[in-house]
């Protein structure tokens, strides 16, 4: 039976973390929730039950997965408003040691599932002549981080389809929002993925001090600061596309002349 007609929104990566509190903000603000992860268990241990919520399993690189989970949505709440793509996870290392492995599964969740769930539920919200589609990306999609070159990539490309597909979509009523968190407080580090090849550490001068910059779970904002960031994206009707989302925004970094920005990368290096 589906629900009684409410604003839905549809997040990723809802499991933990930045997705997990975005869905419980949601639904404190009155929504039904979609939440999405490859998870179960972690997804009735993070969100707790509720009428207004549907806990949906599935690997958004997989289409399959996508329709079916898409499909349930709308059997039970009638429609989905908002589109959270939130799904993710780090991958750190030199480009030279990363194997074609994992820099393809990286960008078949990072990129291609993000964009197998918007295909899905475009020509949905188009019909309806409205809706919202915030893509996560983080302040990486903006400047690139040493020995980070295959995430800044997903985020870079994430970014630039958002800048381009939202003239398009706007001519159906549909927005289309960039969430850009820095570092968050979440197990996201112990979740990412890294380069493993021994020889790696005597090549490239500095990969463990970012390594573990990169990896300290102490490091950054709480997740609820970034959910109430992606919140705001999601109900805005400006236009305003990008919503850094951080204690300290780098996304000034690439309006800086390029000499001050080769000095400061290479002193992190250091």
């Amino acid at each position: 039976m589906a629900h009684p007609r409410n604003q839905t929104v549809l997040i990723t990566g809802a499991s933990s973390g930045v997705g997990a509190s975005s869905a419980m903000l949601f639904l404190d603000k009155g929504w039904n929730v979609v939440a999405v992860g490859r998870d179960m268990a972690k997804l009735e241990a993070n969100l707790p039950a509720s009428s207004r919520l549907l806990r949906s399993v599935a690997d958004i690189s997989r289409k399959d997965d996508v329709s079916r989970c898409v499909e349930q949505a709308i059997a039970r709440f009638d429609a989905v408003d908002v589109l959270v793509n939130n799904a993710g996870y780090g991958i750190t290392g030199p480009f030279e040691f990363l194997t074609d492995e994992q820099i393809r599964r990286h960008f078949d969740t990072a990129v291609f599932g993000h964009m197998n769930m918007m295909r899905e539920l475009i020509p949905h919200m188009r019909r309806r002549r409205r809706g919202a589609i915030v893509n996560v990306t983080s302040e990486a999609g903006r400047i690139g981080f040493p020995y980070n070159s295959i995430y800044e990539a997903a985020k870079f490309g994430i970014e630039g389809f958002s800048e381009s597909i939202r003239f398009e979509l706007g001519l159906h009523g549909i927005r289309v929002k960039v969430v850009e968190p820095g570092q968050v407080k979440t197990d996201f580090s112990r979740n990412s993925d890294e380069a493993r090849a021994p020889e790696l550490r005597g090549a490239y001068k500095g990969f463990e001090k970012i390594e573990k910059l990169m990896r300290d779970p102490d490091a950054g904002v709480e997740p609820a600061k970034i959910a109430a960031v992606v919140y705001e994206a999601a109900v805005s009707t400006s236009g305003k596309l990008r919503y850094p989302a951080s204690a300290i925004s780098l996304t000034v970094l690439p309006f800086l002349p390029d000499v001050l920005v080769r000095t400061i990368m290479r002193r992190l290096m250091r």
